[in-house]
C-alpha cells in the first residue's frame, strides 16, 4: 500500500512541474486553474475531465492546469463540498430581500 501511494505522489509530483515549467504564460496557467476549480464544482461528476480540457482548448488556456482543480471532488471530499453548496444555495434563495441575504449568510 505504501509503494502504491508512492507511486502516485511522485506521478502527480512530475505533473505538477511540467505545469509549473511549461512555456505557458503565467496569465494562462491561472486561467486554466481557475477554469478547472469552476467546473470542479458543477454537478457533473464523472465528466470534469473531459469538460475542463475541452474548455480550456476553447478558451485557450493551460489544459493541465484546467484539469488538476477538478480533482477538488474526489470520492472523499464531494459530499462535504456539494453540502455546503447546497445550504449556501439554500440561505441565499429564501431570502426575501437583498440585504436579508447577507444577515441570512453571515447567521
Amino acid at each position: 500500500m505504501k509503494r502504491r501511494w508512492r507511486r502516485w505522489q511522485v506521478a502527480a509530483r512530475k505533473a505538477l512541474r511540467r505545469v509549473v515549467y511549461s512555456r505557458s504564460s503565467s496569465p494562462s496557467i491561472a486561467a486554466g486553474a481557475a477554469l478547472g476549480v469552476f467546473i470542479g464544482l458543477t454537478p457533473t461528476v464523472g465528466f470534469q475531465m473531459v469538460i475542463a480540457a475541452l474548455a480550456a482548448t476553447v478558451f485557450r488556456v493551460n489544459r493541465l492546469a484546467a484539469v488538476f482543480p477538478v480533482w477538488i471532488t474526489n470520492p472523499f471530499t464531494i459530499v462535504p463540498i456539494y453540502c455546503f453548496e447546497y445550504e449556501l444555495g439554500a440561505r441565499i434563495w429564501s431570502a426575501e430581500s437583498g440585504p436579508d441575504v447577507i444577515e441570512r449568510i453571515e447567521a
